[in-house]
């Protein structure tokens, strides 16, 4: 029997001869579908010229590609960046301590008030530490603060806070504060450890932030703060006299957007203490700077600062 003839029947489980499949029903020897590692889109081309196909992994290395535009990722732009950071952690007073030794120390604490020129007891002292170790504990359950470098925030948060009371002319014409969006109480619970003659109002639209500042409060014994759960934009509308002499925020938004929400709530000649980034003059700028003048900008880093603005109202 000839084994090889094209009429012999295939044994049980042989399936035969292999049909020609719907992908190679075009052009002999070359199949009409593409796998995913075959060919490139004429169509589709990288920003470099060079094609690529649909679907395909980028066959570029890392190294050779080029940064978007604006995405920072720049040789150029890292080593700008790690010179920018390296010289700000240089100009605090704690600079020096990395890993994971403990900072926040009353060490840490005295050479910032010294480093501000500031005179106070060391009751006071003890407080601004007692608030810094508050604050890292409540931090485990409640998002006072980022959680990032979560001890480097807090003592920056403690200069910043003190650095616009070695301003004498905002210091002399004020007694009272509103602290908008305090979240763990900077700069409000510090000024009000700082300066015991301030009376100092704590607010934050969130009840879990207002319940752990009152928490603060009562185990710092700080009678001269008062904490509210309330909105700023509504706020006049609940308070019996909503005349402060400053009102102050860090990290709350826009000045276009705070500087509607403290207007009401300012007295005539009354102080804005913004905390903001570069943009901060650029947004100053375009607001009536007939009404809100400029008396001081402190810079906290190279590109970091705080905005000191008076309003004056044109009907005062």
């Amino acid at each position: 029997m000839n084994r090889n003839s094209s009429d012999a029947k295939p044994k049980p489980g042989n399936r035969g001869p292999r049909k020609p499949s719907s992908r190679s029903a075009g052009k002999p020897g070359k199949p009409s579908g593409k796998r995913r590692d075959q060919g490139a889109d004429p169509k589709r081309k990288r920003p470099d010229g060079r094609r690529t196909g649909k679907g395909r992994a980028s066959s570029v290395h890392r190294s050779e590609r080029k940064p978007a535009p604006g995405s920072g990722t720049s040789d150029a732009g890292r080593r700008r960046k790690r010179k920018t950071l390296s010289s700000d952690k240089a100009a605090y007073p704690w600079s020096g301590v990395t890993g994971d030794v403990e900072i926040i120390t009353s060490t840490a604490v005295e050479q910032i008030v010294d480093d501000l020129g500031l005179e106070l007891p060391p009751e006071r002292r003890q407080k601004l530490l007692d608030h810094l170790l508050l604050v890292r504990e409540i931090n485990r359950d409640i998002n006072l603060i980022s959680r990032k470098s979560e001890n480097e925030v807090l003592l920056v948060s403690l200069w910043e806070s003190l650095l616009c009371l070695q301003n004498e002319r905002w210091r002399s014409k004020v007694s009272t504060i509103l602290d908008l969006g305090t979240g763990g109480g900077f700069p409000g619970i510090c000024l009000a450890v700082a300066a015991p003659d301030l009376a100092v109002t704590l607010l934050d639209s969130r009840r879990a932030k207002t319940l752990a500042l009152k928490r603060m409060v009562q185990e710092l014994d700080l009678k001269n703060v008062t904490v509210l759960h309330d909105r700023a934009e509504t706020l006049p509308a609940h308070l019996d006299d909503p005349s402060f002499d400053c009102v102050t925020a860090r990290y709350v938004g826009m000045l276009k957007e705070i500087v509607p929400w403290s207007a009401p709530l300012l007295k005539p000649d009354g102080f804005l203490l913004i905390w903001k980034g570069a943009e901060g003059i650029k947004e100053w700028k375009v607001l009536e700077t007939t009404t809100w003048k400029m008396i001081d900008h402190k810079n906290l880093s190279s590109h970091r600062g705080v905005l000191f603005l008076q309003y004056q109202p044109a009907d005062a």
